[in-house]
């Protein structure tokens, strides 16, 4: 799941040169870039039911609690519980 996290779609785009450039996203336009990706989709939601014991965690918490695990952002981001 963390692999997925930080692929380099997700936190970088190109400029009007062609040049890669990082961006700065929420963690709820995070999930929305993977709610497409049905491997991250299960991974998560087994990880979910097992770490949270709860499968239908919003995806923008899972995110969250992902990014803030690789010391990425303030656990609080993730939204509210």
């Amino acid at each position: 799941m963390l692999d997925r996290l930080e692929a380099r779609h997700l936190w970088f785009v190109a400029d009007d040169n062609g040049d890669d450039q990082p961006v700065t996203y929420t963690v709820r336009t995070l999930a929305d870039g993977l709610r497409g990706d049905a491997d991250f989709m299960n991974v998560a939601e087994l990880w979910a039911s097992d770490a949270l014991g709860r499968p239908d965690v919003d995806l923008a918490e899972v995110v969250g609690l992902g990014v803030a695990a690789q010391g990425g952002c303030d656990r609080r981001a993730a939204g509210p519980r």
